[in-house]
């Protein structure tokens, strides 16, 4: 018979195994660790000496930047870890909207907006808020699918309805196409230069409630 295993089996979107020679954080903007669940930006830090790089060559405010006080490296992306110890990423930070003291996954958003039947393609980023210093407002631009039709209110509800309350964008935007690299990845900056324009909806002008 075959012997019993105490393997678990594979979750979706979960990463690799940490590298035996690597210590992995996930820590907040002041190197603090955060609590299992929430999202935090990725940092290592080697176990020996000489098997990852120690700052940048002859630039020391970089190097200090991205390093801690400590001697963790800050990698840019942020993860999330569960219950288990298992990781998984959540957003370049770059990307990420910070809101309400939350780091939001544009990725995520962009996943609850996308389920909405009539989108085909969606882009979230962040505006800086004028109402909260060092906060930003979420925004979507959206293309629906030939031949469908939605308001942006049906849209917010949906969002709404299936997700975190904060998920909803301040803006919202239907669009012909969005700015792609060759590559094919967004060009998320381009969208927040555009910023806000007259064709953009806003939640909070309008007086959209959200359900919490």
């Amino acid at each position: 018979s075959r012997e019993p295993t105490n393997k678990r089996s594979p979750k979706p979107g979960i990463l690799g195994n940490v590298a035996p020679n690597i210590d992995l954080r996930l820590i907040d903007d002041e190197g603090n660790d955060v609590p299992d669940g929430e999202p935090g930006e990725f940092a290592v830090r080697r176990k020996k000496p000489h098997i990852m790089f120690e700052g940048y060559f002859e630039n020391p405010e970089a190097t200090k930047a991205a390093f801690t006080a400590d001697g963790w490296y800050r990698m840019g992306d942020l993860g999330r870890r569960d219950a288990d110890g298992d990781y998984y990423f959540v957003d370049r930070k770059k990307d990420a909207v910070r809101l309400a003291g939350r780091n939001i996954s544009t990725m995520e958003v962009e996943q609850a907006i996308r389920a909405y039947p009539a989108v085909d393609e969606v882009a979230v980023f962040g505006i800086k808020s004028e109402e909260l210093d060092a906060e930003d407002e979420l925004a979507a631009h959206v293309i629906l699918k030939q031949g469908e039709s939605l308001t942006h209110e049906e849209l917010a509800r949906f969002v709404n309805d299936s997700a975190p309350y904060y998920f909803v964008p301040r803006y919202i935007e239907f669009v012909d196409s969005l700015p792609y690299t060759p590559t094919n990845k967004v060009q998320k900056y381009m969208l927040r230069d555009r910023g806000v324009t007259a064709k953009t909806w806003d939640r909070k002008a309008i007086g959209f409630e959200l359900a919490r």
